[in-house]
């Protein structure tokens, strides 16, 4: 009998197209079914096309669950199983993935959920994409950073792509859900946490996302990088359980805003912050993408809420 060949578009993800593009690079790429595997060096990513097991009711239905999934050598797993090191010093350098610890060992994860009849393919299809391309090579250069700063060039000449122009356009869509402002290459936004909360000058409990042009990631260079910090505090051992437990849940097969990021420690030292970094091809390839990044910032602090509130841990 003959072997039927890999869907190229499983659930109506383009994996054929990723892998027509990933061929005109180094890395080495493979079909499967519902699956895209990539290698490079000593790391293999496995992308993942799944269908949710059962959708929550939304006002559009869920189609698939895209995953991003890179495991350890075994070699590396020892290195990772503190996790304050975990948790703090390499999510702390997240760009489009995270490094999660569970039952199956400790990995590098990103997910997207994909609904019906998809609008957001150009903003998808360029995270997907370079979080195959970049994602293992700047975990491998993020290492050598840890660990031998000097051997890693930190001068970066490179300025980024986004400028304020970017952060008014953002303010227009968010100005009507929360109290924001822009100025000095930044963005800053308030997330209530409950449904009346503004500000936290006027007593409220909100969240804080930032977006900054003018912090460049060490390895990567320009760019923008993001954080939003949770306004929750924990004594250390139960903050580095609480990471680990919003990063394990962002690799949920649900509705979930699109998770390239990574929970770690936050400014205060006793709080939750979700941080991503995007090198400056996203600018053009993903055109506005700060905007999105914004919006699915407002939506993880309620995921994160209802993930906290679940285990009783607020």
């Amino acid at each position: 009998m003959f072997s039927k060949e890999p869907d190229p578009e499983p659930m109506g993800v383009p994996l054929g197209e990723l892998q027509t593009i990933l061929q005109s690079t180094t890395l080495k790429s493979k079909l499967k079914n519902n699956c895209l595997e990539v290698s490079y060096e000593n790391l293999t990513a496995v992308l993942t096309v799944e269908k949710p097991p059962g959708a929550k009711e939304t006002n559009q239905e869920v189609e698939a669950i895209v995953s991003i999934k890179t495991f350890l050598p075994k070699e590396m797993q020892e290195i990772f199983s503190k996790p304050a090191f975990l948790m703090d010093h390499a999510n702390r350098m997240a760009t489009f993935a995270s490094l999660i610890r569970d039952d199956e060992g400790v990995y590098l994860g990103s997910r997207l959920t994909i609904y019906k009849d998809e609008p957001g393919w150009n903003i998808y299809f360029p995270l997907l994409l370079y979080s195959l391309i970049c994602t293992n090579e700047i975990f491998n250069h993020t290492l050598r950073y840890m660990f031998k700063p000097e051997s890693e060039s930190t001068e970066v000449s490179e300025v980024s792509k986004w400028t304020n122009q970017d952060f008014e356009l953002t303010k227009l869509y968010l100005e009507e859900i929360s109290l924001c402002n822009v100025g000095g290459l930044g963005f800053t936004a308030e997330f209530g946490i409950e449904q009346d909360d503004v500000s936290t000058v006027a007593g409220h409990q909100t969240a804080l996302w930032r977006m900054f042009a003018d912090q460049p990631h060490p390895v990567m260079g320009g760019g923008l990088f993001c954080i939003l910090e949770l306004p929750f505090s924990f004594e250390e051992s139960t903050l580095l359980t609480v990471i680990n437990l919003l990063n394990k849940s962002e690799m949920n097969l649900d509705d979930l805003p699109p998770h390239f990021g990574a929970w770690t420690i936050g400014n205060r030292k006793d709080n939750p912050a979700y941080v991503s970094f995007l090198p400056n091809i996203m600018h053009s390839e993903a055109k506005n993408i700060q905007v999105n990044m914004s919006m699915w910032a407002n939506a993880r602090v309620q995921s994160a809420k209802s993930i906290l509130s679940l285990n009783k841990y607020i």
